[in-house]
């Protein structure tokens, strides 16, 4: 993996950015679909602690929103940004 910086931005060999663009561009739509269908399960989860809910009982809603972050978590949509830079540290000083 070629990986350098060059000033503010970071440069790679064509085939990372093409690697890091596919595997960008699907997460992507797996988190567009993800977000679809967390609205409709957040949007019946609230509506059912509005209704049946009482005091000191545990939001469903509140469940949604973990469950959100813990998928967000796992999917880490930003990965390519990370591998890159940390790519980029291991260059020597004077390679850049």
């Amino acid at each position: 993996m070629k990986v350098r910086v060059r000033g503010s931005g970071l440069t790679a060999s064509r085939g990372v950015v093409v690697r890091d663009y596919i595997t960008f561009a699907i997460k992507l739509s797996i988190d567009g679909i993800k977000d679809i269908f967390l609205l409709q399960l957040a949007s019946v989860a609230a509506l059912a602690d509005l209704l049946i809910g009482g005091e000191g009982r545990p939001r469903l809603f509140y469940r949604v929103v973990r469950l959100s972050d813990r998928f967000d978590r796992l999917l880490n949509l930003n990965g390519a940004l990370e591998t890159a830079e940390a790519a980029s540290d291991a260059i020597p000083p004077g390679a850049r």
